[in-house]
């Protein structure tokens, strides 16, 4: 799964998103600021996400789930500046989310066809080998 990323975009970067309460106490007043308004932006975003009356609710939930790990990745790499492909585990989001992971793959389908995640391709993990039997199992 790929986020596509507007160009005018470039300025919505997270980089306090990751700071516990601590490092943030010890923020100048300036980094402290800007750490308030990245959290003002994303908490608008999600507000605007869970007010979209046309949405389901688990849409709404992977919807803000993949804007908050996107935020959090943002954060934790800093100056990178590229737009390069991002992987979501979908198994991953179903789990976290506690939402059967159809409904996690419908609800990212629906936000491509709607054009807010462009997906490049799917990887379905490689089908379980079969068990060796046990030497035990013969008996």
């Amino acid at each position: 799964m790929n986020q596509h990323r507007e160009p005018g975009n470039a300025n919505n970067t997270y980089r306090y998103l990751h700071l516990s309460m601590e490092d943030l106490a010890e923020l100048p007043s300036d980094e402290l600021l800007q750490a308030c308004l990245e959290m003002r932006r994303l908490l608008d975003i999600i507000m605007g996400v869970l007010y979209t009356p046309d949405s389901t609710l688990i849409m709404r939930a992977v919807i803000i789930d993949l804007l908050y790990a996107e935020a959090e990745r943002l954060a934790r790499q800093q100056g990178a500046g590229e737009d390069l492909p991002v992987t979501y585990n979908m198994k991953t989001v179903s789990e976290r989310l506690g939402i059967r992971p159809t409904s996690v793959r419908q609800a990212y389908e629906q936000l491509d066809a709607l054009g807010g995640v462009h997906i490049l391709a799917r990887q379905f993990p490689r089908r379980r080998e079969q068990q060796q039997s046990l030497p035990l199992d013969d008996n």
